[in-house]
């Protein structure tokens, strides 16, 4: 009688083991659905999985990217281990190097160490824009500004029809957006806006903001973006 109790509790763990093992494996997949590239050098975009392959765009540093699909197999690059990626960014879709990417944990870690005053550069360095000209950048809430050279922007989520308007102006080597129009539908379809946002320049490819317009709200990253699929 005993030996049949104890084939039975055999049994069930058993049953229970092979419910639960494939839910663990499940959940340790190293990269996330949403990742920011992790290298100041920029992230290249080729068309398939391989060093070798077709290069079709770079990643500016801290652009956000959703993750599609990986690779099966491990690889050594630069002395980082990991795999190649297929991903999602605004204006690219393609494959990646995801040794190079951090996911949204380390990405909150890594704003919290930037110094703006000694990762500053000085904006006659940065193209933002020149006459006649427009300049689209992303920010990792999946929105973006467009700035022209008449010194407006527009901010617009993706796929939404609420925007904002307002002008653009540097001074003291800092970027100022003063937001004065908020357009969309419902009860408000106009609504006038009145209030500034300070950015600092970290390189060519991205500005930070300096002082979040909301307390305990973390600071926003805008990257550059070079074009659209659209």
């Amino acid at each position: 009688m005993w030996g049949i109790y104890v084939k039975y509790v055999k049994i069930v763990i058993i049953f229970f083991t092979l419910i639960t093992i494939p839910k663990l494996f499940s959940q340790t997949n190293e990269y996330s659905s949403l990742m920011y590239v992790n290298t100041e050098e920029g992230l290249r975009v080729r068309k398939s999985p391989g060093i070798n392959s077709e290069r079709i765009g770079l990643l500016p540093h801290l652009a956000q990217v959703e993750v599609r699909k990986e690779d099966e197999n491990y690889v050594v690059i630069d002395n980082i281990r990991g795999k190649w990626v297929y991903i999602y960014s605004v204006g690219y879709m393609g494959w990646v190097f995801g040794g190079y990417l951090m996911n949204d944990n380390a990405y909150r870690d890594y704003l919290k160490t930037i110094d703006i005053e000694h990762s500053f550069l000085a904006p006659d360095l940065v193209k933002f824009p020149s006459a006649g000209e427009e300049q689209w950048w992303q920010n990792n809430s999946m929105s973006y500004y467009m700035f022209s050279s008449d010194g407006n922007f527009k901010w617009e989520p993706y796929g939404s029809d609420i925007s904002s308007l307002g002008i653009w102006y540097i001074e003291d080597g800092k970027l100022f957006l003063e937001y004065k129009i908020s357009i969309g539908n419902g009860t408000f379809d106009f609504v006038f806006l009145n209030y500034v946002r300070q950015f600092s320049f970290i390189n060519n490819n991205v500005i930070i903001e300096e002082n979040p317009i909301q307390k305990n709200c973390e600071r926003e990253v805008l990257v550059k973006v070079e074009y659209f699929w659209w």
